[in-house]
């Protein structure tokens, strides 16, 4: 950090609006970033927390901002905010904060927390990185809330309007005091009869009791056989009559795992069809028969048949055993 005095007026800049989650604008006098630090905050129910704005080093000739912040209400609540000695001056700071309501381009009215500051004295000045802001917030509800620049106006030395890079939003996961792990489902252990090489599928999925469950962590973990998980089905195509394995693993926004393993046996293909009744068999190629229900420790009885290509064989063409 430091504290400069300027005597010329060089930098030009704007203001900026944000009327989503982020910022996204391109600069002619600044590659600098504010953003929420830490970016993710993990914090219990009715826990008291502190999360900064700061600035990277790419910002220069910093004097004063003006933040709206917004948050889940619901989830956390902001109870106290102060200005961090890096943002400083020999002449003193001025810093001020309020809740209240603010409309945006394209979004509305919002619940935010409003932050103003500005450094005193002619032409002073600190560079980035450094923490601006520390706000102080309580959990009140077991969630995730979003914290979200709503309004960015910064200036530099010479009170002219700075224009950043971007403004990077943060996230807080507020856990239950007691956090039950997530539950993955990986399906049932089955065998099928690999009567013609195609796509299977398998219906799979992730919960968690607590409905905090990490969605893009549901996934098919190291160790399984080569296919895809797309949120509801584990699809593979086999390459041979052997056992495929699956282990998909579900992570909630707390930190815990859970994994479940499927095994498919593909069976030796074999004649699959039936009696024709004029001495000839249909034989139907399916790209898989599953079971319809496969109980643990029974034997399969009742076939689903997925897809057909139908061939008619006469019966001295087919094999018996």
């Amino acid at each position: 950090m430091r504290i400069k005095y300027a005597a010329i007026v060089w930098l030009v800049a704007i203001v900026v609006l944000v009327g989503g989650g982020s910022l996204q604008a391109h600069s002619f006098s600044n590659t600098g970033q504010v953003f929420i630090f830490p970016a993710t905050k993990h914090v219990q129910l009715n826990d008291t927390f502190d999360l900064y704005i700061a600035i990277d080093a790419q910002v220069k000739y910093f004097r004063g901002f003006e933040y709206n912040i917004e948050v889940d209400t619901s989830v956390i609540k902001m109870i106290a905010a102060a200005r961090e000695p890096f943002l400083t001056g020999p002449s003193g700071v001025f810093f001020f904060w309020k809740d209240t309501v603010q409309t945006f381009p394209q979004i509305g009215s919002r619940y935010v927390y409003e932050m103003l500051a500005s450094i005193f004295g002619q032409a002073t000045y600190v560079d980035g990185p450094g923490q601006v802001v520390r706000m102080t917030f309580k959990a009140v509800g077991n969630a995730v809330s979003d914290v979200i620049f709503r309004h960015v106006y910064m200036t530099n030395w010479h009170d002219s309007l700075m224009l950043m890079q971007d403004s990077l939003s943060g996230l807080v996961v507020v856990c239950p005091t007691i956090n039950q792990p997530p539950v993955a489902n990986a399906g049932r252990y089955s065998t099928l009869i690999w009567c013609a090489p195609a796509a299977i599928s398998i219906a799979a999925g992730c919960t968690d009791p607590d409905n905090n469950l990490n969605l893009s962590a549901c996934l098919l973990a190291p160790g399984s056989s080569t296919g895809t998980y797309n949120g509801s089905n584990i699809t593979f195509t086999p390459t041979g009559s052997r056992t495929y394995t699956f282990i998909l693993k579900a992570t909630d926004l707390c930190g815990l795992t859970d994994f479940d393993t499927s095994v498919v046996k593909v069976t030796p293909p074999f004649p699959c069809g039936e009696a024709n009744g004029d001495g000839s068999i249909i034989s139907r190629m399916p790209s898989a028969y599953l079971p319809t229900s496969f109980p643990a420790g029974q034997r399969v009885k009742r076939w689903k048949q997925v897809t057909l290509t139908v061939i008619k064989r006469s019966i001295s063409q087919m094999p018996f055993i």
